[in-house]
């Protein structure tokens, strides 16, 4: 009976003007449809907040159009919600809407309904809370509920967010780690001060076993490669070393022969570089498909003085297109620059350079980010730096939605990084992070 009360004489006022509006001569017939039929958002308001030149976080606000985040009408279920929710910091407490309907609309907090206004384009609804549309047939009788509310996002899909996850205690200390997915596992193959090397394998609880790995003497940590369903390492004295479990390690014999250095590995092939023994120059690159045949390949103008010796980093992935890249970056045996070599497979391109002269202002240097992964059809190399490359590793660029969280910025341990699901996982030492984009979560 409450509602009745403050509802009625609202209606009769509506009614009156609508009367009052026909001629004389004419009679004026009601309808009694009672519906909203579209629902607009006008002008909206969202406060942004980012870091100035300083360092410091900023806010201000910026206006957009509401009209481009549709609202979804269910008449079935007489609800009225975002078909696109609306960005992060979207100020909604006083919004303007326009509507299309047959009858007389009015509305009210959906909380509340003692209080209740008759609908204008031109008044600030708060939507904080769901808020409830009343549509009465204009010869009274009947009339239809719709709730509304309004879906903001809580964070920026195209942001980063980091999740500290529990420490792997046995990586700290070792002097090199390098993470790789194996039989859909993250496994983080390890080295300490004395040369021995361990396999961690994460679970799906985000704890680690360890494992020390046999036959992996003078492994070089930095060089490990999951190709087909065995893992490869190259060794310091210029060996090839597999495994079908990442413990036991096995010596592969290598034909032709050659002191090997493994770059890289795509699903179908291993890379690798003849090496001089004191790492100095290298005098080729090879290609296999098994580990055990080895054909030499062209490098752009033969020349490899600027192919990587130190610190090197690789990724293969594949295009939209179909199109397979591997990417190798290191240190010159010079140590001068990070030099960057791509290649395409299954075409008769050779390898080749991005420049690392001074026409290019944006390069990479593989001691701050000495981890290249493909995430979201982007290159990111990880360390205590993040770089992203939107260009297949010719330019790296800092990008404020993804930077490092302080702990991993300042760390001394060895960094590694790889991609598992939606997500990048990051170790420093026994310290564990997952990274991903908001829009990509799980």
């Amino acid at each position: 009976m409450d509602k009745i009360k403050y509802i009625i004489p609202l209606l009769l006022s509506v009614v009156i003007a609508l009367s009052s509006c026909s001629s004389s001569d004419d009679t004026y017939t009601y309808s009694n449809d009672c519906y909203i039929k579209l629902m607009v958002l006008g002008q909206m308001r969202r406060t942004v907040t980012t870091t100035n030149a300083s360092g410091n976080d900023t806010t201000y606000t910026v206006s957009f159009s509401g009209s481009y985040y549709p609202l979804s009408i269910n008449q079935v279920k007489q609800t009225i919600t975002s078909s696109v929710p609306l960005p992060v910091g979207t100020r909604i407490n006083a919004v303007l809407v326009s509507a299309t309907f047959d009858g007389i609309m009015v509305y009210a907090p959906a909380a509340d309904t003692t209080e209740w206004k008759a609908y204008s384009s031109s008044d600030s609804i708060d939507f904080s809370s769901p808020v409830l549309f009343r549509v009465y047939s204009e010869d009274l009788t009947g009339y239809r509920d719709y709730t509304a509310s309004l879906t903001v996002l809580q964070s920026d899909p195209t942001d980063y967010s980091w999740q500290q996850k529990p420490d792997a205690a046995m990586l700290a200390g070792r002097s090199s780690i390098k993470l790789t997915l194996f039989n859909n596992k993250l496994v983080a193959l390890s080295q300490d001060a004395a040369g021995q090397c361990y396999i961690a394998t994460k679970a799906d609880d985000d704890t680690w076993t360890e494992q020390t790995c046999t036959g992996a003497a003078n492994a070089q940590i930095s060089t490990l490669q999951c190709q087909g369903d065995k893992l490869w390492l190259s060794t310091t004295d210029g060996q090839l070393l597999s495994s079908d479990d990442g413990v036991a390690w096995t010596t592969v014999p290598v034909t032709p022969a050659f002191n090997l250095c493994l770059l890289a590995s795509s699903p179908t092939s291993l890379y690798a570089s003849d090496i001089t023994s004191d790492a100095s120059a290298i005098n080729g690159i090879y290609s296999s498909t098994d580990g055990v045949a080895w054909t030499a390949m062209d490098v752009e103008s033969n020349d490899y003085s600027l192919f990587p010796t130190k610190q090197i980093a690789s990724v293969a992935y594949q295009h939209t297109n179909g199109l397979a890249r591997v990417l190798v970056a290191g240190q010159t045996a010079d140590e001068k620059a990070t030099a960057v070599w791509s290649l395409c497979e299954g075409t008769k391109d050779p390898w080749t350079l991005f420049s690392i002269t001074g026409d290019n202002r944006y390069t990479l240097d593989v001691q701050k980010s000495p981890n290249i992964v493909d995430y979201n059809d982007q290159l990111i190399a990880l360390g205590g730096e993040i770089f992203i490359s939107y260009d297949n590793g010719i330019t790296w660029q800092e990008s404020d939605k993804l930077t490092a969280p302080t702990e991993l910025q300042g760390t001394d341990e060895a960094v590694a990084a790889a991609v598992q699901g939606n997500g990048i996982w990051v170790v420093a030492g026994n310290k564990v992070w997952r990274v991903g984009l908001n829009s990509l979560q799980e």
